[in-house]
């Protein structure tokens, strides 16, 4: 994936947890899934400038890196 997929992710997480379509704690455990895996697929991928791009910076220290 390009870092304009990662990009357009988060953006996707953060608009839905901002119209209260998706529960904060769903949208915590899906970025951080998602980082998870990306981290494995890219060695350069970013974990914590991903959740802030998700809007969820906050829960850094909620995931597994």
């Amino acid at each position: 994936m390009t870092r304009k997929h990662f990009e357009n992710i988060a953006r996707q997480i953060r608009i839905d947890v901002e119209n209260g379509n998706t529960p904060r704690d769903r949208a915590v455990y899906a970025a951080n899934l998602f980082a998870g895996i990306a981290k494995q697929d890219n060695p350069a991928f970013d974990y914590d400038r991903f959740l802030s791009a998700c809007g969820l910076a906050d829960a850094q220290n909620a995931g597994v890196r």
